[in-house]
Parts: structure tokens; sequence; C-alpha cells
């Protein structure tokens, strides 16, 4: 059962040389006379069903774009980020909150663990570090387009 859904586009404006980057305004990316550039990325956060049965709960997470945690100059904690094969209609993987990971079964703590998400098991390859505010607040990252 999908929970909500919503589209966000976010514009970050890298100064070259300096590795600083900013939040502005979309409609003034990448036209600084300074000479900044844009990288354009998005996400969508959906509700998923997270195990089987009577045990099943629900999470938020964020279907994410290529390219957006790298713009966020974030790393998992533990694991991997996505490889770019792995950004599909019908992604295989995920990546967990520290939030998730500290709360939740043994499953979820294991890299490579399969977690049941509406009914389809996708491995779980990292976890973010504390204090990592996802977005939309999510507590499941997954590579989509």
């Amino acid at each position: 059962m999908r929970l909500y859904r919503m589209f966000c586009v976010v514009a970050l404006a890298c100064v070259p040389l300096a590795g600083a980057c900013r939040q502005v305004p979309n409609d003034r990316a990448g036209l600084d006379p300074a000479g900044l550039h844009s990288t354009m990325v998005g996400y969508r956060i959906d509700g998923f069903e997270v195990g089987d049965g009577p045990s099943q709960w629900r999470v938020q997470g964020a279907v994410v774009a290529p390219g957006i945690l790298r713009a966020l100059g974030v790393r998992p904690q533990i694991g991997r980020l996505f490889l770019p094969q792995e950004y599909r209609a019908d992604p295989q993987v995920v990546i967990v909150s520290h939030r998730l990971w500290q709360r939740r079964d043994e499953r979820v703590r294991q890299i490579g663990a399969p977690l049941r998400l509406n009914g389809r098991e996708l491995a779980v390859i990292g976890v973010m570090p504390p204090g990592f505010d996802a977005p939309g607040g999510a507590d499941l990252l997954l590579p989509g387009r």
C-alpha cells in the first residue's frame, strides 16, 4: 500500500576547486556570473511495508536519482553507495538510516542481508552515518530513475 508520494528536485551549486556547495533557488542554478555550475538531482518519497504478516511495519523511504548522495557529500558509514547499474525501475538493493539500523532486528544489521519491502526482498548494502538527515526524513534509500 502506497502511503503518499511527492517529488522534489534539489539544485546544488558548487564552486569549482573550492569544494563548497550550497543550495540555490532553481531559477538561479547555474546562472551565477562568478562561474558556478549546478547539478540537478532528485528524489521521491514513498511509504514502504517492511517484513511479513503480523510483524509487518511501515517506514518512509526515498527513491533517489543517481548522484544525489554524492552531491550531498555523504557516504554510508558501513557498506557502500549504489552502483550505476543498480539505478533501475525495480531496485534490488537498499541503504538504511543509522536510526533504523539501531532499532530493528538483526536482518537490518547485516550488510548483504535481505530485507522484505512491499513483499520483495532487497539486499541491505549500506548504513548511513548517525545524524544524516535523508531526503524527506526517510529511513530507507533506494536507487531509482
